[in-house]
């Protein structure tokens, strides 16, 4: 006898047995789990992720003027050290005396930057002499005998076309009693009165005399230097005096406490006397 095929009564008892009795909708098992997956979504798109302990001076450093988030102005930093030193003697060089630990000056003044955190630390440098520098930092000092005005003129002519330079926190390398404290009073900081008003660039005065080496630039002083120095001029101070009047820059006497930070080396005896006292 012929066995028969299961019939359609078979399927449906069999099925309320094993559960299948009929077919979900598409995505109906998901639906109880869909409010926690779409809870786990929002979290991961919303939530900030933990901060490690190791990266917290990855984060910037936010500041809140008139209720917006704001970061204060980034400065980068350029340290005058191509000049011929021709008054040391022959075939000295400013940039490699050393400190009483044997650290050349040049890497002193380089470790006094550092602590102020610019973004760029550039080094305007003799052609022909070896630096402990990034080769991309470094700035040849083509005309060394045109003064640091030919330094900072070349620090203009850095930028791509349609980039903007940052204000530029200037330093000559024999200023070997320099402090962080006075180069700090030269960063720009945005004002909680005024948080839109451009940076200006500043210059300390001694007893009424620009100290044009140990100042704050802005870009548009650094193109006024390049300008003035194609025409002809050599004296950095010329540049400050015309900034100053125009509004670029602004000027204000050194506190008593940090005016032997202008102390320079200019002579051997003056580096025999710095190299006996430095730590």
């Amino acid at each position: 006898m012929a066995r028969r095929r299961p019939g359609l009564r078979h399927w449906r008892q069999r099925g309320h047995r094993h559960g299948y009795h009929h077919r979900a909708p598409a995505g109906a098992k998901l639906q109880p789990h869909l409010g926690a997956l779409r809870s786990l979504h929002t979290s991961r798109t919303t939530r900030p992720p933990p901060r490690s302990p190791h990266m917290a001076d990855s984060y910037p450093t936010f500041t809140v003027v008139n209720g917006a988030a704001a970061t204060p102005p980034t400065f980068q930093a350029l340290l005058l050290a191509g000049g011929r030193s021709t008054r040391m003697g022959p075939g000295a060089d400013k940039a490699f005396l050393t400190d009483g630990d044997g650290t050349p000056l040049y890497l002193r003044q380089r470790a006094l930057l550092q602590s102020l955190r610019p973004s760029r630390i550039l080094l305007s440098a003799r052609p022909g002499v070896n630096y402990t520098w990034p080769a991309e930092d470094i700035l040849l000092d083509a005309a060394p005998d045109n003064g640091p005005l030919a330094a900072i003129e070349a620090l203009s002519r850095t930028c791509l076309p349609g980039d903007v330079l940052p204000p530029t926190l200037v330093l000559a390398v024999d200023l070997p009693l320099m402090s962080a404290e006075l180069l700090r009073l030269l960063i720009p900081r945005e004002s909680a009165n005024a948080p839109t008003q451009p940076v200006t660039g500043k210059v300390f005065t001694l007893d009424g005399r620009l100290e044009p080496l140990a100042a704050l630039y802005i870009p548009a002083v650094l193109y006024l230097a390049q300008a003035r120095y194609l025409e002809g001029t050599r004296a950095v101070h010329c540049v400050l005096e015309e900034a100053i009047a125009k509004g670029l820059m602004h000027s204000e006497e050194v506190p008593d406490a940090l005016r032997p930070c202008f102390h320079n080396l200019t002579t051997p005896e003056d580096a025999a006397a710095w190299t006996a006292l430095s730590p």
